[in-house]
């Protein structure tokens, strides 16, 4: 509605109206979380608006009280967070619509977090004495004069950040927190009861943070049985509306929340809670505040439409290729729920899997801690997971560093021009004079010899309790579950997949978690970029043995073949989903563009592949090079150009090259030698020429005449030997934890 053509819009208008009459609420949170983009122009607002009066009467109030208790149960300082960094990116932008947009916002945190009679309303109170209360009136009290000092500088409706005058930018707004202990690096830890209840993680009452959620119950919505069905009369648990496709609805109602929730002890400080529903079932979900889930949404959506291309291709769907998808709702712009997946990370089924190793005499200066144990280790005393984990760690680090200073003191052009640091010289790793191909693989194969690869496949093994067939089913739901993730997460250009990114559940189906790195991040965005496409080191292929799994022919290399041919066969429906990116950036985007453009601006970087990297350039050929983006929108679309190269079967090197070019962090960390680097990055990615599968596949095309793949299984091929090849792992980044 916000930003199609007006054809594009009557013909969505219609269906959308239908459904705010039938299915209301599962239309709201959307509408909440886009209200930006739908009060953008008054075209938009129009349809909007028409869609607004669709909806049965009292049904937003009812819903919007919900949310105001959801968003209640996030920690104060971590809402203040994301408004008021909103707020800086909008007097970044500068426009008179930006400015307006941060007046609203300052609106949104006063009512949120400052005004101690909106605080009342939803319930949170002192005691007779004035003594105690929830945590964000305890907030409220610690910031008032410092809330009242901005208030009088902005105004209570904002005006102060609609003149230039007033707050001149972004860094004016800064200065103005600072002065009155608002900004968020002003905020310290305490003592005394009110810290412990404000600052820790662990379990908690519901009414300490939430009053309104725990006194919650059934509420109906004042019109909703009379326009649409029974089952919409109540308001629902967030995300459980029912079908849309005709079929018989599902739709939970909400009865209330369990007493106790749980604030988990990350950046974010995310708080988990239960809701419990008509369907006699408790419903765990997570509480995020101060990050856009908007990506994540898109990127469930984005999966799930995946997964339906998946099921309408015979053989993807007879071997039940699919990604393990979990709700998110966006409740606004910078709050949001996240359903509670019944797995564990990764990371934690080594960690109560990892037998106790004994490690060579070299251990003791790695592995930390006191004397006795660092000469326990030395003298080969067993080290548990954790400990095994951790001297591997130390040994990757130092070894990277020792080579990048013996290679400076060699003379090695790369590793003289980085500087000192810990980034330069994971950069710098990538010259052949500093690090060889061969010295890279035999680093891993010492690195998977002290924590060894067999912890998830004995984790596998133990839930199948002995019995054989038990272990074939769930092998065989890992094998499909590891082909379409890899598969869609290339695709989706997915980063960051540490161990902590991927959670196995009980029948061996993988669930990709965090798509903050996503469309590229990784690699475009990160100051030790990504090369690898996807996480398929030893410990993720121990489970599939004793076949060699990252070769062709294996079932792992069909499964993914099948996967990348039914998501082609749906490209058209894919980008027509992935475009919303394009319509509606997201906050992260628009500040990821104007850093990107930034850094490019004061390294004189154009952004572009110089055709002609590592000798096999992308040149000519079918589908156009990447340009520097110029701007939020053609930042975003730079992103969904690289989805729709790789669904008409771009070779992974050539756009992982490209992806390359357009980071400017790279020139930034290692002292504007970036071209240098990317250069050598590049020749690690196309591998050595005549031996690495990704390279004889390049070489058996007519040279420099198209630089797509032959097929299907040739992708994959090329793209098992890069996430499987010593010498790019060895060279990751030692938090990725490749060796494992």
């Amino acid at each position: 509605l916000a930003s199609a053509d007006e054809g594009g819009a009557r013909a969505a208008a219609a269906a959308l109206e239908n459904i705010a009459r039938t299915m209301p609420q599962s239309l709201y949170w959307p509408m909440c979380a886009s209200e930006e983009a739908l009060e953008s122009s008054p075209e938009a607002a129009a349809r909007a608006g028409v869609l607004r009066a669709a909806l049965p009467a009292g049904a937003a109030e009812s819903l919007g009280a919900l949310g105001a208790a959801l968003a209640d149960a996030a920690p104060p300082h971590i809402r203040w967070k994301g408004l008021s960094e909103s707020i800086q990116n909008k007097l970044a932008d500068g426009s008179p619509a930006a400015r307006a947009q941060a007046a609203a916002l300052w609106r949104e945190a006063r009512q949120a977090l400052f005004v101690r009679k909106a605080l009342e309303r939803r319930g949170h109170v002192t005691d007779s004495k004035n003594r105690g209360g929830t945590r964000a009136l305890m907030w409220m009290q610690k910031h008032e004069n410092g809330f009242k000092s901005m208030d009088r500088k902005l105004g209570s409706d904002g005006s102060g950040l609609l003149d230039v005058r007033t707050v001149k930018d972004e860094t004016d707004f800064q200065r103005l927190c600072h002065a009155n202990s608002l900004l968020n690096s002003d905020f310290k830890v305490g003592t005394g009861q009110n810290a412990r209840e404000y600052f820790t993680h662990g379990p908690c009452r519901l009414a300490a943070i939430s009053p309104a959620l725990a006194a919650y119950g059934r509420t109906a919505l004042a019109s909703a049985g009379a326009a649409g069905t029974s089952s919409d009369a109540c308001v629902h648990v967030p995300g459980m509306h029912g079908e849309v496709d005709g079929r018989e609805a599902a739709a939970v109602e909400l009865l209330g929340a369990a007493p106790h929730a749980r604030v988990f002890g990350s950046k974010q400080r995310p708080v988990m809670v239960t809701l419990r529903g008509s369907d006699e079932a408790e419903h765990a979900r997570i509480v995020k505040a101060g990050e856009d889930l908007r990506m994540d949404a898109r990127v469930q959506q984005l999966l799930r439409a995946m997964n339906a291309a998946l099921l309408r291709d015979g053989r993807a769907a007879r071997r039940r290729l699919e990604v393990r998808c979990y709700d998110v709702t966006p409740l606004a712009p910078q709050c949001g729920l996240v359903e509670v997946v019944d797995a564990l990370t990764i990371k934690d089924v080594i960690r109560r899997c990892t037998p106790p190793t004994a490690p060579t005499a070299q251990a003791s200066a790695a592995a930390g801690g006191g004397r006795k144990r660092r000469a326990a280790v030395g003298n080969g005393a067993a080290m548990g997971g954790d400990e095994a984990m951790i001297h591997a760690l130390n040994t990757h680090y130092q070894w990277i560093h020792a080579s990048h200073k013996r290679a400076k003191a060699a003379g090695s052009p790369a590793a003289k021009a980085c500087r000192a640091n810990t980034n330069a010289a994971f950069l710098a790793a990538h010259d052949p004079a500093m690090i060889s191909d061969e010295a890279a693989r035999n680093k891993m194969a010492e690195l998977g010899a002290i924590v060894g690869h067999n912890a998830l496949r004995n984790a596998l093994l133990v839930r199948c309790r002995g019995a054989p067939e038990a272990w074939v089913a769930v092998r065989g739901r890992y094998a499909a579950s590891l082909a379409a993730s890899s598969i869609a997460g290339w695709v989706l250009g997915l980063g960051d997949r540490h161990q902590e990114n991927i959670m196995v559940a009980a029948d061996g189906s993988l669930v990709p978690i965090d798509f903050g790195y996503c469309f590229g991040a990784a690699t475009m965005l990160l100051p030790v970029p990504e090369l690898v496409p996807f996480r398929l080191t030893p410990t993720m292929l121990a489970p599939l043995r004793p076949q060699a799994a990252e070769r062709a022919g294996s079932t792992l290399h069909s499964d993914a073949a099948s996967t990348l041919r039914a998501l082609r066969r749906a490209r058209r429906q894919l980008v027509g989903v992935a475009e919303i990116f394009v319509r509606e950036p997201l906050v992260d985007w628009e500040v990821e563009a104007r850093k990107n453009a930034s850094l490019m601006e004061k390294s004189g970087h154009d952004g572009e592949s110089d055709g002609d990297v590592g000798g096999a350039g992308v040149v000519g050929g079918s589908i156009a090079p990447l340009a520097a983006p110029s701007g939020t929108r053609s930042y975003a679309e730079i992103k969904i150009g690289i989805f729709k190269r790789k669904l008409e079967l771009a070779h992974p090197t050539y756009t992982l090259i490209d992806e390359l070019a357009l980071n400017a962090t790279v020139d930034k960390v290692s002292g504007g030698n970036g071209e240098l680097l990317a250069e050598l990055m590049a020749r690690t990615a196309l591998g050595e020429a005549g031996v690495a599968p990704r390279a004889v596949a390049r070489a058996a095309r007519e040279p420099m005449q198209d630089e797509r793949c032959f097929n299907e299984e040739a992708c994959v091929e090329s793209l098992l030997d890069l996430a499987t090849d010593g010498a790019v792992l060895a060279r990751m980044y030692c938090g990725w934890e490749s060796w494992v």
